[in-house]
C-alpha cells in the first residue's frame, strides 16, 4: 500500500492506494493515527483502494475513536463498490462520514 498526503483548504488528505489488509494495515495505522492526532480535519481518500480486510477495518475504527476523543474529524471518500459492500456488511457505513469524492469531503470538513 502507498499513502500520499496533501493539504487542501485546511484539510489534510491521505490518499491510500492498494489493498488494506493484514500486511499493509500497520503502515496505514502508524500514518493515520499520527495525522488524526495532529490535524483537526482529515480525509482518507480510498478511491484507489480495492480491498479492505478486518485488519483494515480495525485501523479505521481506532482512528475514528481517536478523532472522537480529541474532537477532531475524519471523513472517508471514494469507496469502491467492493469496499462499500464490506462497509455495509460490517456496519461501518454508520460509523463514518462518507462522501463520493474528495471535493465533497473537503467541503464538508472546511
Amino acid at each position: 500500500m502507498e499513502v500520499r498526503t496533501e493539504r487542501v483548504q485546511g484539510v489534510t488528505i491521505l490518499h491510500a492506494i492498494g489493498r488494506l489488509d493484514s500486511i499493509s494495515a500497520p503502515t496505514l495505522e502508524v500514518g493515520l493515527i499520527k495525522v488524526v492526532a495532529n490535524e483537526k480535519s482529515v480525509v482518507l481518500d480510498m478511491a484507489d483502494m480495492n480491498f479492505v480486510s478486518s485488519a483494515g477495518l480495525r485501523v479505521l475504527l481506532v482512528a475514528a475513536k481517536k478523532c472522537k476523543a480529541s474532537g477532531h474529524r475524519l471523513a472517508l471518500c471514494g469507496l469502491a463498490p467492493e469496499v462499500r459492500l464490506v462497509f455495509d456488511i460490517s456496519g461501518f457505513m454508520a460509523l463514518f462520514s462518507i462522501y463520493p469524492g474528495r471535493t465533497e469531503a473537503v467541503a464538508a470538513l472546511s
